[in-house]
């Protein structure tokens, strides 16, 4: 059994030395333009994979301070008082349409005709800068707190 051991590490070690030997040859026979092209692939490929990965990670980058932000955002809308908003809603309804709870009914009635098209959209116009400036207000008052 030792002797047939000893063969076989013979043999690996010739046919190592048998490999080498016909490697360098090929080295010596390559011309040197070709192995700095090879040098040259080596490091474009090196360089776009490195590239790539660079781009991905700037772009995960990004897309979490982005979702960060919009959190943000979504936690400072939650935190207006929307129940106050609703009350100056409310109240700029009965501003432009009068009470609705009164005991002879709306102070306004609804219009008929050509006109309630457009006195619907007036209103409509009043109640929404009504809203808006009660929001801008707000939104005024939570950033400079």
């Amino acid at each position: 059994m030792g002797a047939s051991a000893a063969e076989t590490v013979n043999e690996i070690d010739r046919i190592r030395t048998r490999l080498d030997a016909e490697v360098r040859e090929l080295e010596r026979r390559l011309p040197a333009s070709i192995s700095w092209v090879k040098r040259g692939v080596g490091a474009a490929v090196g360089g776009g994979a490195g590239g790539t990965a660079l781009f991905m990670m700037a772009r995960r980058l990004r897309r979490s301070r982005k979702r960060k932000v919009e959190q943000r955002r979504v936690d400072r809308l939650l935190e207006v008082p929307w129940e106050s908003i609703a009350a100056d809603l409310k109240e700029a309804l009965v501003s432009v349409r009068g009470p609705a709870d009164s005991p002879d009914g709306p102070a306004m009635q609804r219009p008929r005709g050509r006109w309630a098209v457009a006195s619907s959209v007036a209103a409509g116009l009043a109640v929404a800068v009504a809203v808006a400036q009660t929001v801008r207000s707000r939104a005024a008052s939570l950033s400079v707190a």
